[in-house]
């Protein structure tokens, strides 16, 4: 092998290497990607986006052999406030219970580590405990809440890191917030053991209502998909796609007292033609997903994974115009992510 040859493998193996942390047992763990897009994305930088060449993991969740016939799924990550951790899968079959760690010191449970949330689904017990440890101390202040999953069931999971606490959503509805007994900046892993995962990623940063961006490259492109987190307590809220001039060149409104999800433009000043869609998938007070997809036909909207509608453009030039978005009304937003179309 020449030099150069030599050279391109040093640089691969790097960067092989950068997306790995190797614990003080000597096991490799994967740093937890912060998307879920096939390739690379554009993830929000405060009012602004910021490019992830990649994934450094499968979309698949892979388990950890840490010994034995211990193979739970742990990554290493960096936790900041805004964050919000988010699990999919279902109980292994068969089991008394799963749980969710956030670990620092070591890769489990052990003398050598702090446990900074201990979030336990125990279904032989009908309960969900929570709680935190001091290197194999562990608190008399363990709260139980009453079992919300089912052994059977597919469960999806976030965790909202917050400096009130971490805030615990359970299948879209709030259990819980934890307060924090130790500094987020010391978690370094992320363990999860006897459930079967479809889904794990970080992600997410302190967005403020009205929240407003310009898309990468000023564009949302035909085959871009954009995907937001949120959730409302009711009311109405309204997302905008807005072009040079900051027409809203198409606008989603959201009116849960109506439950009606109403699709327009308002271009100098004037109302389009409303399209409607056909029914009102949300709930007050309960978490969701939107996905928006540039298309040539129209906006396809995807709401909890179930296409809601194709809404037809307002504009001769959908590839060009979308140049940036709005968020505003009675609405949190968790996380946001746009996975490119090329």
């Amino acid at each position: 092998m020449n030099w150069s040859g030599k050279w391109l493998l040093s640089i691969a193996l790097l960067l092989f290497l950068f997306n790995f942390v190797v614990s003080r047992e000597g096991v490799a763990v994967m740093l937890l990607d912060e998307h879920t897009c096939p390739q690379s994305a554009w993830l929000p930088n405060r009012n602004g986006f910021r490019y992830v060449h990649g994934r450094r993991n499968s979309l698949i969740p892979r388990r950890t052999h840490i010994g034995g016939f211990e193979f739970p799924y742990i990554y290493s990550l960096k936790l900041n406030y805004g964050n919000t951790l988010h699990f999919k899968g279902k109980p292994e079959e068969d089991v008394d219970y799963f749980e969710i760690n956030l670990l620092a010191g070591d890769l489990t449970i052990s003398s050598k580590a702090i446990v900074a949330l201990h979030f336990k689904i125990e279904f032989n017990k009908n309960q969900i405990t929570l709680n935190s440890c001091n290197y194999n101390d562990w608190s008399n202040n363990h709260p139980v809440l009453p079992l919300t999953f089912s052994r059977d069931q597919p469960f999806d999971i976030r965790i909202h890191v917050k400096p009130e606490g971490y805030v615990l959503v359970g299948n879209g509805r709030k259990l819980y917030t934890f307060e924090h007994r130790f500094p987020i900046d010391i978690v370094s892993y992320v363990q999860v053991r006897f459930a079967a995962l479809t889904l794990i990623q970080t992600g997410g940063q302190d967005f403020r209502i009205p929240y407003n961006a310009n898309f990468p490259n000023e564009k949302f492109r035909f085959r871009d998909r954009m995907v937001i987190s949120a959730v409302s307590d009711g009311g109405e809220f309204k997302i905008n796609f807005l072009n040079q001039l900051n027409d809203i060149i198409m606008q989603f409104y959201f009116q849960y007292d109506k439950k009606t999800i109403v699709c327009n433009s308002y271009i100098r000043k004037r109302g389009g033609r409303p399209q409607t869609g056909k029914g009102f998938p949300l709930e007050a007070g309960v978490e969701f997903d939107i996905e928006f997809l540039n298309r040539l036909e129209g906006m396809v909207v995807t709401i909890n994974g179930v296409q809601y509608g194709i809404f037809g453009h307002h504009t001769d030039y959908p590839e060009k115009e979308y140049l940036s978005m709005q968020v505003i009304g009675n609405v949190q937003i968790s996380a946001l992510q746009i996975c490119p179309g090329d």
